[in-house]
């Protein structure tokens, strides 16, 4: 199965590289694939941290071109995108705008002994309120 229009929200660790492959690997020849990293906010005014947030969305931007390169070396049609907000509502907006087909999420193994903790990772609220199916990897 290929799909045409894949997001990929990532957190730029090593950990989110499957997840770009995984989507590299599914995407249809003319298709595209969004590498979407969102900067938490912090609780203050964005125009008192704006060189904070320059500093971060200047790293950003360098790590995700890294990943861009490497899609379109393959043949695949990428981009990434740099948000600043609360992660998970950001991600759900920018699914919601953009009507994908399929998104691609790393998460990390759940404590069956412990759920109430570890279901409310930014992977499984992204999951419970996506508008398209979601691919979650282990």
């Amino acid at each position: 199965m290929v799909f045409s229009k894949i997001l990929v929200p990532v957190d730029l660790t090593d950990k989110t590289s499957r997840a770009i492959e995984v989507a590299g690997d599914l995407v249809a020849a003319e298709g595209d694939v969004v590498l979407l990293h969102v900067i938490e906010e912090l609780d203050a005014p964005l125009e008192k941290m704006a060189d904070f947030y320059e500093k971060l969305q200047a790293d950003a931007q360098t790590r995700i071109e890294k990943h861009v390169e490497r899609l379109s070396r393959s043949g695949v049609n990428a981009r990434g995108i740099i948000r600043i907000g609360n992660r998970p509502r950001e991600i759900t907006r920018f699914s919601q705008a953009n009507d994908f087909d399929l998104m691609i999420l790393y998460s990390h193994r759940l404590d069956p002994t412990d759920l109430t903790h570890s279901v409310m990772t930014i992977s499984h609220q992204v999951a419970i309120a996506a508008p398209c199916p979601v691919l979650l990897l282990r």
